[in-house]
């Protein structure tokens, strides 16, 4: 429900995002952890962190997956995955 809000104030244009490679993200301000006992916002930064590494890795993983379902997969989901590579 907390990312839900940020996605609706997000609409309404009263939080910030940053782009990222993978998206818009919420800094982490803008995540109300009120009430989250024993959760600071020093854990919400490290649940916020990206690993452009890890990502590049696990994207091209999926080229076997990708060559064999080639002839199935819709043209788009292909240059998506492309653009989000060279984007890492």
């Amino acid at each position: 429900m907390r990312v839900l809000r940020w996605i609706i104030d997000r609409c309404r244009g009263s939080v910030y995002a940053y782009e990222s490679p993978l998206g818009w993200m919420p800094s982490s301000k803008d995540i109300d952890i009120t009430g989250m006992e024993g959760y600071s916002i020093d854990q919400l930064d490290q649940a916020l962190a990206l690993d452009f590494e890890g990502w590049k890795r696990e994207a091209l993983l999926q080229d076997e997956l990708f060559i064999k379902l080639h002839g199935s997969l819709p043209a788009e989901l292909m240059f998506q995955r492309e653009l989000l590579i060279a984007r890492l």
